[in-house]
Protein backbone atom coordinates (compact mmCIF):
# COMPACT_ATOMS: atom_id res chain seq x y z
CA UNK A 1 0.00 0.00 0.00
CA UNK A 2 1.33 3.74 -0.71
CA UNK A 3 1.79 6.42 1.72
CA UNK A 4 -0.42 8.71 0.19
CA UNK A 5 -2.96 5.48 -0.04
CA UNK A 6 -2.20 5.13 3.43
CA UNK A 7 -2.69 8.81 4.55
CA UNK A 8 -5.71 9.15 2.84
CA UNK A 9 -7.21 6.25 4.55
CA UNK A 10 -6.32 7.64 8.03
CA UNK A 11 -8.00 10.94 7.02
CA UNK A 12 -11.03 9.46 5.84
CA UNK A 13 -12.90 9.58 9.26
CA UNK A 14 -12.12 13.30 9.48
CA UNK A 15 -13.80 14.29 6.57
CA UNK A 16 -16.90 11.99 7.34
CA UNK A 17 -17.11 13.40 10.28
CA UNK A 18 -17.59 17.07 8.59
CA UNK A 19 -20.16 15.99 6.41
CA UNK A 20 -22.92 16.35 8.71
CA UNK A 21 -22.07 19.95 9.73
CA UNK A 22 -21.97 20.46 6.13
CA UNK A 23 -25.01 19.23 5.11
CA UNK A 24 -26.36 21.03 7.93
CA UNK A 25 -25.88 24.17 5.91
CA UNK A 26 -22.41 25.19 7.81
CA UNK A 27 -19.61 27.31 6.38
CA UNK A 28 -17.70 25.59 4.04
CA UNK A 29 -14.81 24.21 5.76
CA UNK A 30 -11.18 25.34 5.06
CA UNK A 31 -8.95 22.89 4.16
CA UNK A 32 -4.92 22.16 4.33
CA UNK A 33 -2.89 20.25 2.47
CA UNK A 34 -0.35 18.05 4.35
CA UNK A 35 3.12 16.59 3.51
CA UNK A 36 1.20 13.74 2.44
CA UNK A 37 -0.75 15.19 0.04
CA UNK A 38 -4.17 14.51 1.76
CA UNK A 39 -6.57 17.52 2.20
CA UNK A 40 -7.38 17.82 6.16
CA UNK A 41 -10.08 20.81 8.07
CA UNK A 42 -7.86 23.58 8.49
CA UNK A 43 -10.63 24.14 11.92
CA UNK A 44 -11.21 21.43 14.71
CA UNK A 45 -14.08 19.11 13.51
CA UNK A 46 -16.47 18.37 16.18
CA UNK A 47 -16.37 15.18 18.05
CA UNK A 48 -13.05 14.33 17.04
CA UNK A 49 -9.99 13.74 19.56
CA UNK A 50 -7.59 16.17 20.68
CA UNK A 51 -3.98 15.08 21.73
CA UNK A 52 -3.61 15.00 25.29
CA UNK A 53 -7.33 15.21 25.85
CA UNK A 54 -8.74 13.65 28.71
CA UNK A 55 -12.72 11.91 29.10
CA UNK A 56 -15.05 11.33 26.94
CA UNK A 57 -15.64 13.55 23.87
CA UNK A 58 -18.08 16.53 24.17
CA UNK A 59 -22.21 15.64 23.34
CA UNK A 60 -24.08 16.43 20.59
CA UNK A 61 -26.90 14.12 20.76
CA UNK A 62 -28.97 13.16 23.91
CA UNK A 63 -28.26 9.71 23.62
CA UNK A 64 -24.61 10.69 23.78
CA UNK A 65 -24.96 12.77 27.01
CA UNK A 66 -26.93 9.14 28.49
CA UNK A 67 -23.74 7.43 27.69
CA UNK A 68 -21.47 9.86 29.49
CA UNK A 69 -23.43 9.92 32.43
CA UNK A 70 -23.47 6.22 32.69
CA UNK A 71 -19.94 6.32 32.46
CA UNK A 72 -19.48 8.65 34.97
CA UNK A 73 -21.64 6.85 36.97
CA UNK A 74 -19.96 3.64 36.55
CA UNK A 75 -16.99 5.08 37.68
CA UNK A 76 -17.95 6.78 40.69
CA UNK A 77 -19.68 2.83 42.02
CA UNK A 78 -16.03 1.60 40.97
CA UNK A 79 -14.31 4.05 43.11
CA UNK A 80 -16.40 3.44 45.92
CA UNK A 81 -15.75 -0.18 45.71
CA UNK A 82 -12.20 0.21 45.45
CA UNK A 83 -12.45 2.72 48.68
CA UNK A 84 -14.24 -0.07 50.80
CA UNK A 85 -12.31 -3.00 49.31
CA UNK A 86 -8.90 -1.40 50.21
Amino acid sequence: MSRRFAAGLLALPALLAAAPALAAGAAPTMLKLTSGGVALPAEPVLGQPHPWEIGLQAAYSPVKQGMIDLNTMVLWIIIAITLFVG
